[in-house]
């Protein structure tokens, strides 16, 4: 497939769904679409992901979805990843981290170790980068989360 229909394909399921998001209420559905429609545009369109990753948060905080807010907000930290601003990935896995400990996400827990570890590694802190792993790991053994593990 070119890189022009992937383009025209993400254009078209952005259109639709942006159509959808206006046509919504108010509610936790929306939430939803705001963190796929993120999800969808972070790899190539990282500002207009940021956008939507942004609008759903804020929906999330009006609307007390602590789930939604345990999604969008590593969400975020990856879009900050991919514009190259690590310490705002860092600061927003640690709140993913405060979020995942509130609902008791252990699998969450894990990956946003991962995220952080992450950020360590691309920066050449190592050591710093393989203490996350290890707690992400630990984690995830834990949990027989066979993805966790392999990530980690």
């Amino acid at each position: 497939m070119s890189s022009t229909r992937f383009e025209n394909d993400t254009s078209s399921s952005q259109f639709v769904l942006e159509k959808k998001l206006s046509q919504m209420p108010n509610n936790a559905k929306k939430v939803d679409l705001y963190l796929e429609m993120a999800r969808n545009l972070y790899g190539h369109s990282p500002d207009e992901a940021l956008k939507y990753a942004l609008e759903g948060r804020s929906l999330a905080e009006r609307l007390d979805y602590i789930e939604a807010l345990g999604e969008l907000i590593p969400t975020i930290g990856v879009i900050w990843w991919y514009k190259s601003d690590f310490e705002k990935t860092i600061s927003h896995h640690n709140k993913a981290l405060e979020i995942f400990r509130i609902v008791k996400n252990k699998k969450g827990t894990g990956s946003a170790y991962t995220g952080i570890g992450n950020v360590y590694a691309r920066k050449g802190e190592f050591n710093k980068a393989l203490d996350f792993y290890h707690k992400a790991l630990a984690i995830h053994k834990s949990h027989a989360y066979q993805v966790g593990i392999a990530g980690s």
